[in-house]
């Protein structure tokens, strides 16, 4: 026998498993994780196992192991997959208007006349 022939038919071996169940994992995150997004594509993330999703610059999201991260575009598309903005970093309000709270006057309105 030939030891010498084993071991790189042993390594082509492995590596074929290897890309074999790297792709079986990408087909079932898809499944799972429709909306993700790959990581030069994505501004917003998320766990795998976690409820929220954040901004990119959260300290939140810096805790995130990397094989758990999961990219969105949008906030819109994280919800979709089950997922709640994050409390501290607010990605929802990303490019967006403030809500104006009930009550007060909206920037660039006309002042509401006092009440009698």
């Amino acid at each position: 026998m030939n030891g010498a022939r084993v071991a790189p038919r042993l390594g082509q071996r492995l590596t074929a498993l290897a890309l074999c169940l790297a792709a079986a994992t990408a087909v079932a995150c898809r499944g799972r994780f429709p909306h993700a997004v790959g990581p030069d594509q994505g501004r917003l993330v998320a766990s795998r196992t976690g409820e929220r999703y954040h901004r990119s610059e959260c300290s939140l999201a810096r805790r995130i192991a990397s094989k758990n991260l999961l990219y969105y575009r949008t906030g819109d598309e994280a919800y979709a997959d089950g997922f709640t903005p994050c409390h501290v970093c607010r990605p929802e309000a990303q490019g967006r208007q403030p809500v104006p709270v009930p009550g007060q006057d909206r920037p660039g309105a006309a002042p509401s006349s006092p009440q009698p």
